[in-house]
């Protein structure tokens, strides 16, 4: 049978053969192609997946740096309004002058210095040292003055609850029949002006406000306009 077999095989023409195995040879081609197909096929997926990816990042990022550029926009509006609403105008009183004597106090820090030393009488003495720094120098003419600049840790802090009563008990020592006070206004003090200027005018005190700049010059004096 082997031999039959084998001459049966044999007995193939050569064109059928070489058909079966050009047949053959062809369906192994496509299968190479479909398989680089498909692989082609996922490196596109996954492309495109990552480009998804990228997308959607670059979808949140742009949403947070929105988000972020509008809390700057609100935080800039409530720095403004509250700026605003921190500024305020502090209109100067009509004066006129008297002959009392001059008391004068400082406003700077949001805290209140008392200039110099009082007797119980209201005598003045000397520059208040519990309150001030003394620096001596020369003016531009070369005469020499006394500056005191106040010490941001002393006097009364105008924030505290307590403010008010430490004013009144400040002024006791005064007498509103003889002294007017010179409220002396320091940068960005105006709103403490308004304060000790309400409680000095509830004690019967003559006021007289004053702005100035980082110095207080000790020059003397009996005579000021008041209010």
């Amino acid at each position: 049978e082997l031999e039959i077999i084998i001459k049966a095989t044999d007995a193939v023409p050569d064109s059928v053969r070489t058909d079966n195995e050009e047949q053959i040879k062809l369906i192994a081609s496509i299968e190479v192609i479909r398989d680089q197909i498909v692989d082609h096929e996922k490196e596109l997926e996954a492309k495109n997946e990552e480009s998804r990816q990228r997308r959607e990042a670059a979808g949140e990022q742009q949403s947070k740096q929105a988000e972020l550029e509008t809390q700057i926009d609100d935080l800039l509006r409530e720095i403004e309004l509250e700026e605003k609403s921190r500024t305020k105008v502090a209109e100067l009183p009509v004066l006129k002058t008297d002959s009392k004597n001059q008391v004068a106090i400082l406003l700077r820090y949001d805290r209140l210095y008392l200039t110099h030393t009082y007797d119980g009488n209201g005598n003045r003495g000397s520059i208040n040292t519990a309150d001030m720094i003394i620096v001596k120098s020369l003016d531009e003419k070369g005469k020499p003055i006394t500056e005191a600049r106040a010490k941001p840790s002393a006097g009364i802090d105008l924030t505290a609850n307590n403010s008010k009563m430490k004013i009144t008990s400040l002024m006791k020592k005064f007498n509103p029949q003889r002294e007017s006070i010179i409220i002396l206004v320091g940068p960005g003090s105006f709103d403490s002006y308004q304060k000790v200027a309400s409680v000095l005018t509830q004690l019967g005190f003559n006021i007289f406000p004053w702005p100035i700049g980082d110095g207080v010059w000790d020059q003397g004096g009996s005579s000021t306009p008041t209010q």
